[in-house]
């Protein structure tokens, strides 16, 4: 099987033409437009967040795109949450009491995602009790 001829159109992107239909995927695609076409061939304005939308949306599988690599001291991790914490689930504590209050409970014993407390009916007021209670409104 023939090796189609790669391009480096940018320090990270790498192009294959013989792959490439022209279809603009990944010029449409990209956050940064970064990607364009001059004369049949891919060039690039030299902008690339190395976000691999490109390269993933590409429906002949023509473009590669370098991988963003980790920061010193964060090993393993990229991406916008590299530094993020993790979540931490709620106490049963909080459940019970947000439960109390008429949110819905996660139910882990039915097997259904939610279960819901029927909220308490507000009491009515009487109509007279409304008129009187208006300001400014003469008898």
């Amino acid at each position: 099987m023939m090796e189609a001829k790669r391009k480096r159109v940018d320090p990270h992107i790498t192009w294959a033409g013989d792959y490439c239909k022209h279809c603009f995927t990944c010029i449409n695609i990209c956050p940064v437009k970064n990607l364009k076409f001059k004369r049949d061939e891919m060039t690039s304005l030299l902008k690339c967040i190395q976000c691999q939308l490109c390269e993933k949306y590409c429906p002949d599988f023509a473009l590669e795109v370098e991988p963003k690599q980790a920061a010193p001291g964060k090993a393993g991790k990229t991406g916008a949450r590299a530094g993020a914490k993790k979540a931490t689930p709620p106490s049963k504590g909080a459940v019970a009491s947000r439960a109390e209050e008429g949110h819905t409970v996660p139910s882990h014993s039915t097997g259904s995602k939610t279960k819901t407390r029927p909220r308490r009916a507000k009491p009515q007021k009487a109509e007279g009790a409304a008129e009187k209670a208006k300001p400014g409104a003469k008898a």
